[in-house]
């Protein structure tokens, strides 16, 4: 009877060469798999993304009384902002062809007024009964309303609020624009909306206000939520995953960016100049006899569905101490939001501008301070 022979143990080291060989392995079919499964994706809808071109109404600037330049849009435009549809699915304004104003399928129509805001109606409300209360809103895209239609911004659905609790007797009105930091809100009302003599002024603040004009969060957002969507260029054309990848790493570096400036806005010489515009605008409002309501909407990017992972917490301090200290009453909304997520949050996957349930709930929420700080009925 033969006996079979056993062989000998593979040595430690050859088994080793030979696990790490078929990890490579491995590791190569899943790499080859997303290469080829990004070569054989559908080619975007939309040449670019909308928010690297967008259609945004011009902007130009007005003197201020006492010197200074603020921004206001250039008046009767009509401009459109499209979003890629093959993305998420159709929004409220989305339709399967062109509206009858002639806004294109998955656009959203910005009409701007003779008084160059986005505020169609000015004339009509300009001539509303001399008893009416008027509550000017300014602010900047979040207070425009990027991606939103008319009706879905805050100040239409305040408006309609103020209309059950108080029929007839308050006027609101819509003074956004789009990358407006805190010292041009202040140059906007001493340039336009003083001479409107509101009873109320909302500021509408966003953490990045302190910030230069015109700056925005859509590199970032778009970069982070569907980098493929973006044409193929340059090392794209040899190797899309390694372009996808490198997006990635391009968004994480804006977002720590963006992080750090804000935070930089509101300390040292930055914060107290942030301050002392602040402090200005409370004081003129009150020596015009208006009084002044700030509404904090959260910093959208930063969220994620779990408080303890908002990045702009030291934000909400600062202004909530400084309005403390100026008597200026104040609607912070991250305590609401703090655990939405981002399809509630945000107006469109890649852009984080608040939905129209967040523009909801801030009109929600305003209505008993704009009552409180509104002048008592004759």
């Amino acid at each position: 009877m033969s006996t079979v022979a056993a062989r000998p143990p593979v040595p430690p080291q050859r088994l080793r060469a030979l696990r790490a060989v078929a990890a490579l392995l491995a590791l190569g079919v899943v790499l080859g798999g997303a290469e080829l499964a990004l070569r054989l994706r559908p080619p975007p809808k939309l040449p670019l993304p909308p928010h690297y071109d967008p259609s945004q109404p011009g902007v130009e600037w007005v003197e201020v009384p006492g010197g200074g330049r603020a921004p206001v849009y250039r008046a009767g435009q009509s401009t459109f902002h499209c979003y890629d549809r093959t993305v998420a699915g159709a929004r409220t304004w989305d339709r399967e062809s062109n509206a009858p104003d002639g806004t294109p399928v998955g656009c959203v129509l910005y009409r701007t007024s003779e008084r160059g805001f986005r505020d169609a109606d000015a004339v009509a409300r300009e001539t509303s009964p001399a008893d009416r209360v008027t509550v000017a809103v300014v602010g900047d895209s979040f207070t425009f309303g990027e991606g939103v239609r008319e009706s879905e911004r805050t100040t239409e659905r305040l408006a309609a609020a103020l209309e059950e609790r108080a029929p007839g007797r308050f006027t609101v009105s819509n003074r956004g624009i789009q990358g407006l930091n805190l010292e041009l809100a202040l140059g906007v009302y001493r340039a336009r909306i003083r001479a409107e003599h509101p009873a109320v002024l909302v500021y509408a603040f966003v953490p990045n206000d302190a910030q230069p004009f015109g700056e925005t969060i859509h590199d970032e957002t778009f970069l982070r939520a569907v980098p493929w969507r973006l044409p193929s260029e340059g090392l794209g054309r040899w190797c899309q995953l390694c372009e996808l990848v490198g997006r990635r790493v391009g968004a994480m570096r804006v977002s720590a960016d963006t992080i750090a400036h804000v935070r930089e806005s509101f300390s040292g010489p930055s914060g107290d100049r942030s301050d002392a515009v602040l402090t200005a605008l409370a004081r003129e409002t009150a020596a015009d006899g208006t009084r002044l309501v700030v509404l904090e909407f959260p910093m959208t990017p930063g969220m994620a569905g779990d408080p303890a992972r908002y990045r702009f917490g030291f934000v909400r301090d600062h202004l909530a101490a400084l309005a403390n200290g100026l008597a200026v009453p104040l609607v912070d909304l991250y305590p609401d939001v703090a655990s939405w997520p981002r399809q509630r949050l945000w107006v469109h996957p890649t852009d984080p501008h608040p939905s129209p349930e967040l523009h909801a709930l801030a009109a929600i929420q305003l209505v008993e301070p704009v009552l409180a700080a509104a002048p008592p009925p004759p």
